[in-house]
């Protein structure tokens, strides 16, 4: 073997790039390259060469007219250069022209060409800039001049025969788990692919292979939900294996092993539940990504069919039909992974379902709450609780203690454990019919000290918040969207005087109270149509065990009526000996959240032990 030789299989190949008849000769081809094709490198003919990859498409992964498109989804997984931004100009070109010829086409050329004459030497390729060479060599292979292809496909080959020698270093460099992805996954499938006609491509295809199996299986969990830590860069992260499974369709190469195809199916399956109504994902650090395609991709190539729920959501979005419902009888979408930390309460499989996505690794857990096609909390639910007056110091993320869904409800109750007995417990209700959500928060724990609490929700730049001038409650617009937010351990009226608040400000509605002991303090949100105009009030209510009336650091008890919806909320703090009374409902439970019938009645929507 020479190590001038130009081919993966070499570790440290030396590579000329100044004399092209050289360089061909230099280059090793694979058993399966074509026989013309390597004939015209041994010749030196670099136009018959061209040729040959022109009308052939030899060593491609076959000619694709979305390629370009495809690269353009991780535009910002990188640092972006200037150098990088006009390629990312150039594939959108690539886009917009869509293979026709004419004035766009020679002015894509020449801007190709003239991109081209970089120096490379100086400024390797980065992981991006290479992906989109990958693309054009994909999307525009058969309309590129001899020189302009010849450069183009030279100037890829390089930068892959090089960075195979840094897998290894790319992996321990790489700290985001989309970068990673696609510097030590998808660049050598793609490249093993794209080059499949040169030497120790099948080898190398093989190692990418190999990481990208292994990085979807770490990064999900076995249902597929993917863990909380990508939830900012969910597509992002996506993007990566969704080429690599095109790219193994169009070359008619497998890609995955049994494990790994039907993570990457409920995977896909668990992202699409996500969607908002316009295609976007809650926590998205990057909204420029045309998300719609990309998961749309990604559940024809995860096999999903076209009648299943993801791929039906989608044609749903992606064609501006959304219905107002599903079938009763379909199967839920809400989730929750221990694993992952990551939650989605959820009504039903339509593009305008009200969805509340919870990420909670993070001492304040991050909200997405979508109510029909409106955003109405974005961000992190922040969170200060002082104890006797010192700030207790959050942990680092929280365990989910109670995961319920039904047709009525998706609830989930989060815990944070902190020293000398202080427990903290966030609770997460969504109603599936009647367009509400109850956000609740307990202290627990302090003894005889005094709680301080404040906590802040934080409210998208779509809605304005208007509070009632002699209620406590809260209206929050975006054209004709309503919701009302109702501080249920406060007292309604403004005029009377309370520990606490509740206010509008700088995009967040923050709530503060104060008690001794013990904490429950609950938020209830409502955007039901029917109810945006309907007289609401509520009340604390009295509980009693065994005739005795408790104090409401031992169980709290709110009532809350919206025109002719009225809901109980209780909340025991402590264990009690028997069953504890409230307006006449008896109850052992921990938690009850229900509502009331026409007969006073409370028919319960949610129950914990």
């Amino acid at each position: 073997m020479l190590e001038s030789e130009i081919s993966f299989a070499v570790s440290q190949p030396v590579i000329s790039c100044d004399d092209d008849a050289s360089f061909l000769g230099s280059l090793s081809f694979s058993p399966q390259a074509p026989g013309k094709l390597e004939q015209a490198a041994r010749a030196g003919d670099v136009e018959a060469f061209c040729r040959r990859l022109s009308r052939h498409a030899a060593g491609l992964a076959g000619v694709d007219s979305t390629a370009a498109a495809h690269v353009l989804w991780s535009r910002n997984s990188f640092e972006e250069t200037d150098r990088a931004a006009r390629l990312a100009d150039l594939l959108d070109e690539c886009v917009k022209t869509n293979g026709k010829s004419g004035r766009r086409q020679r002015d894509i050329v020449s801007r190709l060409e003239a991109w081209l004459d970089a120096d490379f030497e100086k400024e390797p390729l980065s992981p991006f800039e290479t992906l989109g060479l990958y693309g054009l060599l994909s999307n525009q292979a058969g309309s590129l001049p001899t020189g302009v292809l010849w450069t183009l496909w030279k100037t890829a080959l390089v930068a892959s025969v090089r960075f195979c020698a840094d897998l290894d270093d790319a992996a321990t460099v790489r700290s985001l788990a989309d970068q990673r992805v696609i510097a030590t996954g998808e660049l050598p499938w793609q490249a093993g692919l794209v080059f499949s006609c040169i030497r120790g491509a099948e080898g190398l295809r093989e190692k990418g292979r190999e990481t990208l199996q292994r990085e979807l299986l770490e990064t999900t969990d076995t249902d597929g939900t993917p863990n909380a830590e990508i939830a900012d860069r969910l597509a992002l992260c996506l993007a990566p294996f969704t080429r690599a499974a095109h790219g193994a369709a169009n070359a008619n190469v497998e890609l995955w092993d049994e494990t790994s195809a039907e993570r990457f199916q409920n995977l896909v399956g668990s992202v699409v539940s996500f969607c908002h109504v316009d295609g976007s994902l809650p926590f998205a650090a990057d909204a420029a990504i045309d998300t719609p395609s990309l998961l749309s991709l990604a559940a024809k190539r995860a096999g999903w069919k076209k009648k299943s729920r993801p791929r039906t959501l989608l044609h749903s979005i992606k064609e501006s039909r959304p219905k107002s419902r599903t079938a009763e009888t379909a199967k839920s979408p809400a989730m929750q992974s221990d694993w992952s930390r990551l939650a989605l309460l959820r009504a039903d499989w339509s593009p305008r379902a009200d969805s509340l996505a919870v990420a909670h690794h993070r001492p304040w857990p991050e909200l997405d709450l979508s109510m029909f096609c409106c955003p109405l909390l974005a961000g992190a639910w922040e969170l200060e609780v002082s104890v006797g007056g010192d700030e207790i110091a959050l942990d680092e993320g929280w365990d989910c203690v109670c995961w319920f869904s039904d047709s009525d409800a998706d609830y989930l109750e989060l815990q944070m454990s902190l020293a000398d007995g202080l427990r903290i417990e966030r609770q997460l209700l969504l109603s599936k019919r009647d367009h509400y959500a109850v956000l609740a928060d307990t202290v627990a724990g302090a003894g005889e000290a005094q709680i301080d609490y404040m906590s802040r929700l934080p409210v998208t730049a779509a809605f304005t918040a208007d509070p009632d001038t002699s209620t406590r409650e809260i209206a929050l617009t975006a054209d004709r969207a309503v919701a009302r937010a109702f501080p249920l351990a406060l007292p309604q009226d403004r005029v009377q005087g309370t520990a606490g608040a509740f206010d509008a400000e700088s995009g967040r509605v923050t709530l503060q109270q104060a008690s001794i002991g013990g904490l429950y303090a609950p938020v209830v949100l409502d955007w039901s149509p029917q109810r945006k105009r309907g007289l609401a009030d509520w009340a604390t209510l009295t509980v009693a065990e065994d005739g005795q009336i408790l104090k409401t650091d031992d169980v709290t008890a709110h009532r809350i009526r919206i025109g002719n919806h009225q809901l109980l909320i209780y909340r025991s703090l402590t264990t009690g000996e028997i069953p504890r009374t409230v307006l006449g409902h008896h109850t052992a439970h921990e938690t009850v959240i229900g509502r009331f019938d026409r007969k006073g009645n409370v028919d319960p929507v949610l129950l914990v032990e």
